[in-house]
């Protein structure tokens, strides 16, 4: 996007960061934060600024002002900020890839807007998600907004005056942290910052609007009921609510579903030495739910849990017998009600029970699912050894690593059913948009040289080996001789997110191999442990040796569920419950250790249904549709995924029995926003044929429209008789339609109409005949109760301007003068000023479409070459900044449309001359580009 004015100005000046602590003392101020009772003493004044509150519905990029995003520590830049280092030209990536950015709460980093519309952003350290509270956040939110007013107090250009600031609902459904929680702590951070600088002189800038930014509707519905209630209350934060929700651009329906974020019960498992007696023992902690924690301590004998282990270990289906033995044996009696009762459980572990099978334990001999199939099971490995910094991956790449190359002569078998694992789990990554490198059937040497890159996620899928070879070595087996050890791993320098390790499958080895593939359930707590010290926040691993079709089965359960977005513990549940279900001879099943917390997502997106899943009421249908169309005015090219999605719609619609008018209407405008008019106009022409006539008049002016849309493209394989009849037909529906009422909109669907019939006919006469009848036609939905032109009409003036211009008509260009009370040029004069000195808060597409209309509309009234080369420079200047606000390939071939017509009417009818018709030509080759950047 060209933008002389930041190459003057350093993009790099707008860009502040806070890592550890608060705004340290100036020259002219104190130090904001430092002392608590003088915090107090301040947060205690009387709220000398109320607060104008607003709710806007729609996308980030409409944002008024700088936007407040939390950052949890260790994350990557995901979802809504993700969208803002978009927008911001990657500012934000660039200081987290040098280690420049917030996590720990209290830190911050502010990037001032610029002059390419981006809002500006200011990021706020939230910590760790589950430590997460409403004072932490508050507090976060007060130093971020601290730092942010005491930049805008440094700039030149700063008036003494109250400023914006616009926030995501930050925090709300992390930690138990409920909406109101999250809005309340913002509040109360940003009145707090209020309070300080403003202790710190008059002439420092105070907080004067917030606009709280949401892309779910039925969320931002639920902030303006709690800033409601917050008003009318009105004894803490003296807010002034905005009435009503705005709505922009990009705003989405959401279905609520369960998301299944139940309680999950934590019981800590860990080894322990008794300091009178010198014994090891277990020690248990679990959280009651009473605000109390529960300790047992259990002595056993350890050399038979061993025996009783090892002997699981050379099993491969599932022994009741000893799953209910072991269960007596390591579980205490206060505890075995938690795994009766089937609630969720999070075993605490340290690196000596992690190796124990806890996911094989049953209370019964005979009857009843395992517990890890009827209900959550996840563990969390309890260590000092955690990797301090973590280097977290935020592209969508991954790994997959399947059954390495070894020699014939190894005395081991190559894995089949491993390569086949490895191959499924990318074609799934790589459907979900995962650049997936993979290693299958490789040589050590390729797959070492892969495993130093960054990676959001690794699987592997190879031989698992203990003690293997004379330094009797245990990890992964990636050649006849090399191991990947836990010191391998622990040299990875960047932390995937999620790490799946299948190194059991069943595979011939020769007798004098066998004592390397024995105590499996070591070697899996062994690699699970390292990764989990690396910082990876979601390891699962195999702890013996597995079925193949019952490990591929898991594999693709789990990554399916991952990948749409559901919880780490859910996905993790349903694997298990389809591998026990399908193959419940075996114990691959339970045969997985998997560590991580149990709300983490591979995938940030709110939980709705799997696109494949039937309908079941008529609003899932509504709402998916809405979305739809929501989407699309975003796309930037007419791409192949969209059209199959809404193909994938309608299939489901036909298949539900939910079929009704509202649904018929907007499937229909769906297709229609997608540019496929014939399906578009033939689900309208059903629509009309319901018995039920329960349509919107909009449909039928809707249909009118794409019909001539659709004509214009046919101009070369039809007749222009035969086209000429049907936008006849066309044109007089619509003017049946004004005589049941006049509209501005029913007046530009009939300008609109002539306009293409202009197109159509290929005589002069003609032409012109049809471009009257369009200005007439504008002109009339302009002036349309629109005494004083208070109402601006841009498509409607500029449509009707620029027919008249090329009409050329002196008498009709002055009555169009006296509509106007100036001359035209004038008033298009007025109206690029008006926009230049308007508000900054005009950032969706149309606001800067209209200023590239009216200098389409200028070309026409500029015959010197110098002028009409600025203009169209202007035009390409200014839709390259719309573009980046919100453009579409519909919207700009909207434009590129106009341009068409312009050239084949001044062409045909006002004959002007050629340096004209060249700029129109520069206009309509930029409109032709994909990405007009």
């Amino acid at each position: 996007m060209e933008n002389n004015a930041s190459e003057k100005t350093p993009q790099k000046k707008n860009v502040a960061s806070s890592k550890s602590k608060p705004p340290q003392k100036s020259r002219n101020r104190g130090i904001a934060g430092a002392n608590p009772a003088q915090d107090e003493k301040e947060e205690s004044k009387p709220k000398s600024h109320p607060l104008t509150v607003a709710v806007k519905n729609g996308h980030l990029k409409y944002a008024g002002h700088p936007v407040i995003i939390g950052h949890f520590k260790g994350d990557g830049i995901v979802s809504a900020e993700s969208v803002m280092n978009f927008l911001l030209d990657n500012k934000l990536s660039e200081r987290e890839s040098v280690g420049l950015y917030p996590g720990s709460i209290g830190t911050n980093l502010v990037v001032l807007p610029d002059e390419q519309n981006a809002p500006g952003a200011i990021i706020v350290g939230l910590g760790g998600p589950e430590n997460l509270t409403p004072f932490l956040l508050s507090r976060s939110i007060e130093l971020g907004c601290l730092e942010y007013l005491l930049r805008i107090g440094d700039e030149d250009s700063f008036n003494r005056q109250g400023i914006g600031i616009s926030t995501l609902l930050v925090g709300s459904g992390y930690a138990n942290l409920s909406l109101s929680n999250s809005i309340n702590a913002i509040l109360e951070g940003i009145v707090n910052a209020n309070n300080k600088t403003q202790s710190l002189g008059t002439g420092m800038p105070w907080i004067a609007e917030v606009e709280f930014m949401e892309l779910y509707r039925d969320k931002a519905l639920n902030a303006f009921y709690i800033l409601d209630k917050v008003e009318r209350d009105n004894n803490v934060y003296n807010i002034r609510l905005a009435r009503p929700v705005k709505e922009v651009e990009g705003k989405r329906t959401f279905l609520p579903i369960e998301d299944g974020r139940e309680w999950w019960k934590r019981i800590t498992a860990s080894v322990q030495n008794h300091p009178n007696t010198g014994q090891d023992y277990l020690h248990y902690s679990a959280s009651s739910g009473r605000a109390r924690i529960e300790v047992r301590s259990l002595f056993i004998d350890p050399t038979t849990l061993e025996a009783l282990l090892v002997d699981s270990n050379k099993q491969h289906s599932w022994d009741r017998e000893l799953a209910k033995t072991v269960f007596e044996l390591l579980v205490p009696n206060d505890f075995k009600i938690a795994f009766r009762d089937q609630q969720n459980i999070l075993l605490i572990l340290d690196k000596s029970t992690a190796w124990y099978p806890w996911e094989l334990l049953h209370y019964d001999r005979k009857i009843g699912l395992p517990i890890c199939v009827s209900t959550g099971m996840i563990r969390q490995l309890s260590t000092s050894d955690d990797r301090r910094k973590i280097m977290p991956v935020n592209e969508n790449k991954a790994l997959i690593i399947g059954d390495p190359i070894l020699s014939s002569d190894a005395g081991i078998a190559q894995l089949p059913g491993a390569e086949q694992e490895a191959r499924e789990v990318e074609k799934l990554l790589k459907k979900n948009d995962f650049a997936a490198t993979l290693q299958a059937r490789k040589s050590f040497k390729e797959i070492i040289t892969r495993l130093y890159d960054e990676y959001k996620v690794i699987h592997i899928a190879s031989h698992g080996v203990t003690d293997y070879g004379p330094e009797k070595k245990s990890g992964i087996l990636l050649s006849d001789n090399v191991v990947l050890t836990a010191a391998e791993i622990d040299q990875i320098s960047t932390t995937p997110e999620l790490v799946f390790v299948n190194c059991c499958h069943l595979g011939e080895v020769a007798p004098s191999k066998e004592k390397y593939f024995r105590d499996k359930y070591r070697l899996a707590a062994n690699i699970g442990t390292q990764f989990i010290e690396n910082g990876v926040k979601a390891v699962v691993v195999a702890g013996w040796a597995v079925d193949d079709a019952a490990a591929r089965l898991f594999a693709q359960e789990f990554y399916s569920r991952m990948l749409n977005g559901e919880h780490f513990g859910e996905a993790v549940k349903e694997a298990r419950a389809a591998c026990y279900h399908k193959y419940p001879h075996t114990n691959t099943w339970g045969a997985y250790q998997c560590y991580g917390d149990p709300f983490y997502k591979l995938i940030k997106k709110r939980k709705g249904k799997n696109a494949n899943t039937p309908y079941v009421m008529d609003k899932e249908i509504l709402i998916d549709l809405e979305n739809f169309i929501n989407d699309t005015r975003f796309a930037k090219t007419r791409n192949s995924k969209l059209v199959e999605r809404l193909k994938t719609i309608t299939q489901k619609i036909g298949e539900s029995g939910l079929r009704n008018v509202r649904i018929t209407e907007l499937e229909a405008k769906a297709y229609a926003e997608i540019e496929e008019f014939e399906t578009a106009i033939e689900k309208y022409r059903s629509l009309f044929e319901e018995n039920e006539a329960a349509y919107s008049v909009k449909a039928i002016e809707q249909w009118c429209n794409l019909r001539g849309h659709h004509l214009v493209g046919q101009k070369k394989k039809k007749a222009e008789k035969g086209l000429l009849r049907e936008i006849d037909a066309i044109i007089e529906e619509l003017q049946h339609l004004l005589g049941l009422g006049r509209t501005p909109e029913r007046y530009s669907l009939l300008g609109s109409a002539y306009k293409r019939k202009a197109i159509i006919v290929n005589n002069p006469a003609g032409k012109r005949a049809a471009i009257e009848k369009m200005a007439d036609s504008y002109r009339d939905g302009f002036l349309l109760n629109n005494e004083g032109l208070h109402q601006k009409r841009i498509y409607q003036l500029i449509n009707w301007i620029v027919a008249e211009k090329i009409l050329d008509d002196e008498t009709r260009m002055k009555k169009a003068e006296a509509s106007l009370a100036q001359p035209v040029e004038d008033f298009l004069d007025g109206l690029l000023s008006e926009f230049n000195a308007g508000s900054a808060d005009k950032k969706e597409f149309w606001d800067l479409i209209e200023v590239v209309n009216v200098n389409q509309c200028k070309l026409l009234f500029n015959r010197e070459t110098t002028k009409q080369n600025a203009i169209v420079e202007e035009v390409k200047r200014v839709y390259r900044r719309a573009w980046k606000v919100g453009g579409s390939y519909k919207f700009k071939n909207s434009d590129l449309a106009q341009m068409e017509f312009m050239k084949d009417a001044v062409a045909s009818v006002a004959q002007s001359p050629k340096e004209l018709a060249r700029s129109i030509d520069k206009l309509i080759q930029f409109f032709q580009m994909e990405d007009p950047q």
